[in-house]
């Protein structure tokens, strides 16, 4: 199963060049493209952020979902995942309303190293969060609160979405970590939420506000243009 990468194999240059659909002053996202229904592509620095069929998965993926290290901290369907499961699990989201993002690195397009689930509530205009990191070899280079912080721009700036949240297990202290430098406001505990093998732990629940997020990207947009204006 060799991942076929963004639209069918299309170089990065080309789909930055191609994408009509750019976020305006944004530290995050390079480049954008989203049909909804169908897909959706987002280009950061260093990876391809993009929904992809189960066909176009490469056999590392399958390695580390099925990593009993990885799954320690993410809900995933119990049991083996292979194409079959991943097929279910990628059928669940529409491009829409649910989107699933394969994190592909730029300079290594036949494999996928981890996740990012956006779910969307429509109605009160707030959605779900939530990522996986599976390959230990971008352990502590940011890869996190870079796809992270992507998705998050995509949907406060093109999809209008007012809040979003996201969870972390009690135990998870890079999962933490991460939050809290992301800028995460912590909005409560849900006591004894999850069962796991050792117990019931407690998760801890998190939240990001768009108007706070738009005032991040204005003040990092100003200090970008005084420093351009000074160096002229």
């Amino acid at each position: 199963m060799l991942a076929m990468g963004l639209a069918s194999g299309e170089s990065g240059a080309r789909f930055f060049k191609a994408a009509k659909m750019r976020i305006r002053n944004s530290p995050y996202i390079i480049a954008l493209r989203h049909t909804p229904d169908e897909s959706c592509e987002i280009g950061t620095d260093r990876f391809l952020v993009q929904t992809l069929t189960a066909e176009q998965l490469s056999n590392d993926v399958f390695e580390w979902l099925n990593d009993k290290d990885v799954r320690r901290f993410v809900s995933l369907p119990p049991g083996e995942i292979g194409t079959v499961e991943a097929t279910k699990l990628i059928q669940n989201h529409d491009n829409n309303r649910s989107f699933l993002f394969w994190v592909t690195p730029q300079d290594e397009r036949d494999r996928q190293i981890g996740f990012v689930q956006l779910q969307i509530n429509p109605i009160h205009q707030i959605a779900a969060v939530g990522i996986c990191m599976g390959d230990q070899g971008w352990k502590d280079k940011g890869a996190v609160s870079e796809a992270r912080s992507a998705v998050n721009d995509f949907a406060f700036r093109k999809l209008s979405i007012q809040k979003l949240t996201a969870t972390c297990q009690q135990g998870d202290a890079e999962g933490l970590w991460s939050m809290h430098s992301e800028g995460w406001v912590r909005e409560g505990v849900l006591r004894e939420h999850f069962a796991t093998p050792n117990g019931r732990i407690d998760i801890i629940q998190y939240a990001l506000f768009r108007d706070d997020w738009i005032r991040k990207i204005d003040d990092w947009a100003a200090k970008r243009d005084a420093k351009e204006g000074g160096s002229e």
